[in-house]
């Protein structure tokens, strides 16, 4: 059932308005050491950009059925630059996640859960197969 993301992600908007408030204060909440990446980024247009980039991966998803791993090995290699740790990287597609699902409440479906996993787990094993060796990796900067 591809439409299931998609369809979550527009009830959010029509329920929440823009939800890059919410998940990007989910995230502080859970990782408060990534709120100073985002120092600089003082009229939100970063966080803006990033979070369009990852709605519109996920879309991308809910459209075709599989994940861009081009497009993901190449922004995951971007973050690393900033000092973005590699198992941390892919934990902002489970936030999105958890911000439709607490959102939605009991108009959150087990279609929507079930297609939001399998996503998340296609992310996660295919992030999982690259490694970006230590060495290469600078301390972080800030946006």
């Amino acid at each position: 059932m591809p439409g299931c993301i998609d369809q979550s992600i527009e009830r959010l908007v029509e329920l929440a308005g823009d939800p890059q408030k919410e998940i990007y204060s989910l995230m502080y909440s859970r990782y408060p050491d990534l709120e100073c990446l985002f120092v600089l980024d003082k009229d939100n247009s970063v966080r803006g950009a990033m979070l369009q980039t990852a709605f519109e991966f996920v879309l991308a998803y809910s459209e075709k059925g599989v994940i861009n791993k081009g497009d993901l090995a190449s922004w995951r290699s971007h973050h690393l630059e900033y000092g973005v740790e590699e198992d941390i990287f892919g934990v902002f597609f489970e936030l999105i996640r958890d911000c439709v699902r607490d959102n939605l409440g009991s108009e959150w479906t087990e279609q929507m859960a079930w297609r939001w996993q399998e996503f998340l787990q296609e992310v996660a094993a295919y992030l999982s197969l690259i490694h970006i060796s230590e060495p290469t990796r600078p301390e972080r900067i800030a946006y």
